[in-house]
């Protein structure tokens, strides 16, 4: 499903939840309930999912570190700013209050060229993101993470620009939207107090929205690769995929 077919986002939560989207204030939550909805999203997908959609860091010096301020996937360290495939390692996650465990020279836990370790250092008061470091700090690091678009980096309402979000799979862009909008007509529940139109809409928007996620996940809990599926579970496949389409179009 191609970027072109999605309306923008804040257009379609307006039209599910009939919520003034010219509103200043109204804006700034769109806003929040959007990115809530995709950190929400996020903590379910599958692991190879979420490295499908991640973002690499450049290169740097396992000392000097990166500062990530998103979920991070993986962390890879080289021994040559060259990066060559066969100096390539994936490294293992360590706490900071270990770091004399895994620095010493004769400690089984000590960091080796074919088995880096990286680690958080603590936050800094003030500070904005927080250091990855990683041993051998005599080699280079890249991080995949996962990184969600800034609404604030322009200073402006910009929810109404964007009609599809790159850090997630197409194929659920509408789960941002039926969560972004339970949240805004509950927020119209509270605000206006009309029970009568508003908690059957969003019982409706959340069995929609448990009923899509149920789906998604369905596709990655299939049988073993060296077993065959039997004609009864290609077909069920195959519904399944039918009746999350249908509910991706529903609410495109």
């Amino acid at each position: 499903m191609t970027a072109g077919v999605f309306k923008q986002l804040d257009d379609r939560i307006a039209a599910l939840t009939g919520i003034d989207k010219t509103k200043e204030n109204v804006q700034d939550y769109i806003e929040n309930w959007i990115k809530d909805a995709i950190r929400e999203i996020y903590s379910f997908l599958p692991r190879s999912e979420k490295f499908r959609f991640g973002t690499m860091s450049s290169s740097t010096l396992a000392s000097t570190g990166i500062t990530v301020t998103e979920p991070v996937l993986s962390v890879i360290w080289n021994s040559h700013a060259d990066w060559n495939e066969d100096n390539t390692y994936e490294a293992r996650e360590m706490l900071y209050n270990k770091l004399f465990m895994f620095n010493k020279t004769r400690s089984l836990f000590k960091a080796t060229d074919s088995d880096p370790i990286f680690y958080y250092e603590p936050q800094i008061s003030g500070v904005a993101g927080q250091k990855l470091k990683a041993y051998p700090n005599s080699g280079y690091i890249k991080a995949i993470t996962f990184e969600i678009f800034d609404f604030d980096a322009e200073g402006q309402y910009n929810a109404n620009v964007i009609d599809n979000v790159t850090s997630t799979p197409h194929e659920i862009d509408h789960l941002i939207v039926l969560n972004a909008s339970v949240k805004a007509a509950t927020f119209l529940l509270q605000s206006e107090q009309d029970e009568d139109i508003y908690v059957p809409l969003i019982n409706t928007l959340k069995a929609d929205y448990v009923q899509s996620v149920q789906l998604y996940n369905t596709q990655f809990t299939g049988v073993s690769p060296q077993m065959q599926p039997s004609k009864t579970e290609q077909q069920g496949s195959r519904a399944t995929s039918e009746e999350l389409q249908q509910l991706i179009q529903k609410y495109s």
